[in-house]
């Protein structure tokens, strides 16, 4: 073949190069100057809302999805028992109070009878208490054969613990009024009552904490116990996703993670209107695109995580999706 003919021959090669790479050449120059869009899917800090006290529910009125602000309730546990308790020690207490008065005038005669008071009182108590006792050993060994459910059990320990405390306040009584004779007596009762006081004030402590209030502004997403359960302290009643602390969730392609910084501000579609958020959170380590994540930007391609803060008037919900483009 002659130099000429090669030189034809080689230009006919060329040419469908060339024409494939001003194809690609203009694909990327259409696509790079475009905005890639991207799946965002809402979610949330999760707070639990734990009991502090054992007991059962005796209202529990929110629902799933129920928007709720800080401090409403969630649910109220049977606290007659504990209210029971602290009239006890409330009576226990004045008493005391009138028999350290008995002893400061040196009325002998009535702090006799008081202290003959405070002992029919603790024998009353004592009584009461081995009730109590018996009552819930007789319950432990129920339960351990199966005849009796584990909030029964916790029923009957709650009444042996109350009559406990009951007869701990008797013997509180009993003690004032034995100690109620000259040069002491008044230094002695007046610490007694500040103890009596103190476990008042815890007792009343106690009652406040039947109420099971959330503790964030939020959607209730998860209502673990209701109307009629017995729970036990650290028993999660209900979690709230928080309305302060949400975030867009993208996958955005590793080869790109260069285009994207904290703080950077990027705007969002969410039901016909747009909202900017601030990314807070870059992953390091590339991952499979999800499915649900998935978009003509990022499908099949290792892509890294990044959240997106939201805005406060964006009314999103965890697990609902938008569109983002970068």
């Amino acid at each position: 073949m002659s130099k000429l003919g090669r030189l034809k021959a080689n230009r006919k090669k060329i040419a469908p190069v060339i024409l494939l790479l001003i194809i690609a050449g203009g694909i990327w120059f259409y696509n790079s100057g475009r905005e890639q869009s991207y799946t965002g899917i809402a979610e949330a800090v999760v707070m639990t809302n734990p009991a502090e006290i054992s007991g059962k529910i005796i209202e529990s009125d929110v629902a799933l999805g129920q928007e709720v602000g800080a401090g409403d309730v969630l649910a109220v546990i049977d606290g007659r028992d504990l209210e029971y308790a602290l009239e006890q020690l409330e009576l226990s207490l004045e008493k005391a109070r009138i028999m350290n008065v008995d002893a400061q005038t040196g009325q002998d005669s009535r702090a006799r009878s008081g202290v003959a008071a405070a002992q029919a009182a603790v024998n009353s108590a004592k009584a009461a208490e081995n009730q109590a006792n018996q009552d819930y050993k007789k319950a432990l060994e129920l339960y351990r054969g199966g005849a009796i459910s584990e909030s029964a059990l916790d029923a009957a320990k709650l009444q042996s613990d109350t009559a406990a405390s009951a007869l701990a306040a008797a013997r509180a009584q009993l003690s004032l009024a034995a100690n109620n004779s000259a040069g002491s007596v008044s230094e002695s009762t007046n610490v007694d009552i500040l103890l009596l006081e103190s476990r008042i004030a815890q007792q009343r402590d106690m009652i406040e904490k039947c109420v099971v209030t959330a503790n964030a502004d939020g959607t209730i997403i998860s209502k673990n116990y209701g109307l009629g359960d017995f729970v036990a302290p650290g028993y999660n009643i209900a979690d709230i996703a928080s309305k302060s602390e949400r975030y867009l969730v993208v996958y955005y392609p590793k080869d790109n993670l260069a285009d994207i910084s904290y703080g950077a501000q990027y705007t969002f579609m969410y039901d016909g209107s747009a909202y900017t958020g601030e990314v807070i959170y870059i992953d390091v380590k590339p991952v499979y695109t999800p499915q649900d994540f998935q978009t003509a930007a990022n499908k099949n391609k290792e892509s890294v995580k990044i959240k997106i803060l939201l805005p406060e008037d964006c009314p999103i919900k965890p697990g609902e999706a938008a569109k983002i483009t970068f």
